[in-house]
């Protein structure tokens, strides 16, 4: 489920980013997003990809793609960097 949300708020986030007129980008309006916006942006073939350290993240993302077949997951795992011990860090 929180898969579902954080990929749902990806969505969103990437649907509404379009530089304003003239603005390059800054000092844009904000815009309210309806459910049927969200309705149509997980209806609409897409593909994320999403990075992630979780072990067995893999079970969720396979939910979300049943939920929403026509938005397609691309899962990187990018690890959870340099392991340090007491040892190491101390030095």
């Amino acid at each position: 489920m929180a898969l579902g949300t954080g990929l749902l708020a990806v969505a969103l986030v990437l649907s509404g980013c379009s530089a304003s007129g003239g603005t390059g980008g800054t000092g844009g309006t904000t815009k309210t997003v309806s459910q049927a916006d969200i309705d149509k942006a997980m209806d609409t073939p897409t593909t994320l990809t999403f990075w992630s350290w979780v072990p067995d993240i893999k079970n969720e993302v396979a939910l979300f793609e049943k939920k929403y077949p026509k938005v397609k997951v691309k899962l990187e795992n990018v690890g959870q960097g340099p392991r340090t011990t007491r040892r190491s860090a101390r030095r």
